[in-house]
């Protein structure tokens, strides 16, 4: 019947294929990347910054890694906080990417000092044996075209200095790159959002064990020894030997890092930090070993009860986190219903904080402030 009526069909044809473009890449624009997808933090890039991403751009960078942080769980643990479409309101062309032959670096920014870099991008393998990103010492050797860059920064129409850009005769290639790795997820607050908490007691549970001190060891030169040496005798970062702080200290030291100096790693866990504490002040430093004093507890205490910011991200939390188990509205699938809940605020926090075992997997990693938004949804969002 239609191939009798060519014109009638090529007219329908057309129309559905217009119908679909218009409602899946039209209309989306409605609502995204509108004024209210701005985020006030994010500035433009510097002149320096700027010719960094194009020499990221010019090497290939972007084919290895991504600078997106997906709303996966496993994502948001590794990285922080999921990217928002206003991070990226300067960034032409953006470098999303999808491919990960090496990490994401959407939150680079701050988290290594400068000398970090400079060493990372001159000899991969000095920090990361078994990387197969190539050497570019050689960055080092190429000046910036100051002249270049304040055409590229007029086309972008970011703003500059006339002394900025003098300042670039004496750059290189490697510091512009440095420059621009520094300011990727610089602008947002990603890391109090994504910040870990001990809660409980923090005490060194097995002070001068020489089991935990061989094993510190091994996780020192892994973790820590590229930048403050093999022997704790320093090198990008300062020395050890001379350090002189308590286990409680030295293992909040290591678990939260310190700003736009050292990384944190409170994703090794505390056994693993433990060991480290113990092999740098029982190990080396030949410390006696402390009397713990008595445990301090972390009050349990709802910050929010029943606040609606709170509830809003806690609903998005268990989106994340819970809904795969136990429903988009609570209604139960391989995990329980929800809907009748009934814990107090303290015991569905360490519920959701340890888990059960068997049956549901503790989510202490995603942090004390993302669990009190999911007791103020379940508790008084979702049941009103």
């Amino acid at each position: 019947m239609w191939e009798k009526k060519p014109v009638l069909f090529l007219v329908l044809a057309t129309g559905a294929i217009l119908v679909g473009t218009i409602i899946t890449m039209v209309l989306p624009f409605a609502w995204v990347n509108t004024e209210a997808d701005r985020i006030d933090s994010v500035v433009p890039y510097t002149a320096i910054q700027q010719e960094g991403r194009d020499i990221y751009i010019r090497e290939g960078c972007n084919n290895c890694h991504s600078q997106t942080v997906r709303p996966l769980v496993s994502d948001v643990l590794r990285y922080g906080d999921y990217s928002k479409s206003g991070e990226f309101v300067y960034d032409r062309p953006f470098l999303w990417g999808s491919k990960r032959t090496g990490p994401d670096l959407a939150r680079l920014g701050g988290k290594y000092p400068d000398a970090w870099h400079y060493k990372h991008m001159t000899s991969p393998r000095v920090m990361f044996p078994k990387t197969n990103m190539p050497d570019y010492g050689w960055l080092s050797a190429n000046k910036l075209d100051p002249q270049m860059i304040k055409r590229k920064m007029d086309v972008l129409g970011f703003p500059y200095t006339s002394e900025e850009i003098e300042s670039l005769a004496e750059k290189t290639e490697m510091d512009a790159m440095v420059a621009y790795l520094q300011k990727l997820g610089s602008d947002i607050p990603w890391r109090e959002a994504a910040a870990s908490e001990v809660v409980g007691e923090l005490r060194n549970p097995s002070p001068g064990d020489p089991d935990f001190i061989k094993a510190g060891r091994e996780q020192y030169v892994e973790n820590c020894g590229v930048c403050h040496g093999a022997d704790l005798e320093g090198d990008i970062a300062r020395e050890l030997t001379d350090l002189d702080v308590n286990d409680m200290v030295l293992f909040m030291f290591i678990h939260d890092g310190i700003e736009d100096e050292m990384p944190g790693f409170a994703s090794l866990g505390g056994k693993r930090i433990w060991q480290i504490v113990n092999y740098i002040n029982y190990g080396v430093l030949k410390k006696a070993v402390q009397v713990p004093e008595p445990a301090k507890s972390v009050e349990l205490k709802n910050p929010s009860p029943g606040d609606e910011s709170a509830i809003k991200s806690g609903r998005d939390q268990y989106v994340l986190n819970c809904q795969a188990c136990h429903g988009a509205d609570l209604e139960g699938d391989i995990g329980p219903e929800l809907t009748d809940l009934d814990y107090e605020d303290n015991d569905l926090y360490m519920l959701l904080r340890d888990g059960i075992e068997g049956e549901m997997p503790g989510l202490a990693k995603i942090g004390a402030a993302k669990l009190w938004q999911m007791v103020n949804y379940l508790n008084y969002g979702a049941k009103k």
